[in-house]
């Protein structure tokens, strides 16, 4: 789903529930004492999805900044519907609960999502769905939607269809225009590709294409000790794209005007700009041969600090000028050995951009999302930080259970989805 054109639908479900009340025999409210973890958040019906990515979200420092942000620019009124409800969850789910109150209903969160024409069915949803479509949504709530549209798209917004596979559904079925000024998503970054001819060095304009959250797969045979950084170096690695039209081989071989020449490229794919709060999906869920889906439970390991330098985006003059050489984009010969060579580097500076780490790339784990039981039934919890006057400490929360957790069970957990947040550390 993406955020830039989602789907329309006229209609929109109403979801609701009611809060818990807690009564002292006389009919007063009880006077609790204050606990050292938060409250836990009411299922639905099969809403874990949603439960889980609150609970994540809650302690990710430059989010709440940015929902606090917004909020305090303009006329007081410029928080809309789901950032509003997010910025009471956010500060209720960062404090400790009173006793008695140790549950909230997170209902306010779905009825933005339906008044922005979101449809969620009462099936069991995708948590990276339903964190796509947070995204998106605020990334529409910022923006304002075109004063005009043509013909063709009035067509197809009035047009009604129905959704057939039960999964969330947004109405907006074009792509509107937005004229935004105000500060972006934190979790908005950008990947940054290239097309470099292997026959003569000639590289494509780099294309960026923005992100919410980077999502890895996993190796199609098991592999035992997999890594998070593994995943994120095949993320990055190059791959060679075949018959693609090479004006630079052409100029080389003088080939006529009306002609063309296809050469083999290498596709460089890497990170162009990281964002504040890193999210991460391990995609689990995969096909046999037969169609039929299955769940890949293979542990990888993830650090609590992450170092994303060794994938980010650096131009090959720049990757070149470090390494005390400089080498022409055109070599000057068509020798093996020169050509690889300068191919050698060229790979070399897509997933190796620097040794030395620097904080600018450094990320600390605020919150781990797991999916546990099979890929047609199963259920979200998450381990999440949190901070009382004295002390950090880790907590597990499922739904409307949330209780302490250590370190090590964070860590030794199978991970569906990962929460960063850069530090300076």
């Amino acid at each position: 789903m993406d955020g830039r054109s989602l789907t329309v639908f006229a209609a929109a479900a109403a979801i609701g529930a009611s809060f818990y009340v807690f009564l002292t025999p006389d009919g007063k409210k009880k006077k609790g004492v204050k606990r050292d973890h938060p409250p836990g958040l009411v299922n639905l019906g099969n809403t874990c999805f949603m439960n889980s990515i609150l609970q994540g979200l809650a302690f990710l420092p430059s989010f709440a900044a940015w929902l606090q942000d917004i909020s305090d620019e303009g006329d007081g009124n410029s928080l809309t519907s789901l950032a509003m409800e997010l910025k009471k969850i956010m500060k209720t789910l960062n404090n400790g609960c009173m006793e008695g109150e140790d549950v909230i209903c997170p209902d306010s969160v779905l009825k933005a999502l339906s008044s922005h024409g979101w449809i969620i069915p009462s099936e069991q949803q995708d948590a990276h769905e339903f964190f796509h479509a947070l995204s998106s949504t605020l990334d529409d709530e910022m923006g304002e939607l075109p004063g005009v549209m043509n013909l063709s798209d009035v067509a197809i917004v009035e047009k009604n269809d129905v959704n057939e596979d039960k999964s969330m559904v947004h109405r907006n079925k074009v792509p509107l225009r937005r004229d935004c000024n105000k500060p972006h998503l934190p979790f908005h970054g950008l990947l940054a590709s290239q097309l470099v001819c292997k026959q003569c060095g000639t590289k494509c304009p780099v294309k960026f294409d923005s992100y919410d959250s980077l999502s890895l797969s996993l190796p199609s045979t098991f592999q035992v000790g997999l890594s998070l950084e593994d995943l994120l170096r095949t993320f990055v690695c190059s791959e060679i794209v075949d018959s693609v039209e090479c004006n630079g081989c052409k100029e080389r071989n003088s080939v006529q005007s009306s002609g063309s020449v296809r050469t083999s490229f290498i596709k460089r794919l890497t990170l162009g700009k990281l964002p504040q709060c890193l999210c991460i999906h391990i995609q689990r869920t995969y096909w046999h041969t037969n169609g039929i889906p299955y769940k890949n439970n293979a542990f990888i390991k993830f650090p609590e600090f992450l170092d994303m330098e060794p994938f980010l985006y650096e131009p090959l003059e720049q990757h070149s000028r470090q390494n005390g050489t400089e080498r022409k984009f055109f070599p000057t010969t068509a020798g093996n050995g020169d050509l690889n060579g300068y191919l050698d580097e060229l790979v070399g500076s897509f997933v190796g951009a620097g040794n030395k780490s620097t904080s600018r790339a450094v990320y600390k784990l605020m919150a781990v999302i797991v999916h546990m039981g099979t890929v047609d039934d199963g259920h979200y919890i998450t381990y999440r930080r949190f901070e009382t006057e004295h002390a950090s400490k880790w907590l597990y929360a499922s739904d409307e259970v949330v209780e302490a957790a250590s370190r090590d069970q964070v860590l030794l957990s199978s991970a569906y989805m990962l929460f960063y947040e850069r530090t300076r550390k």
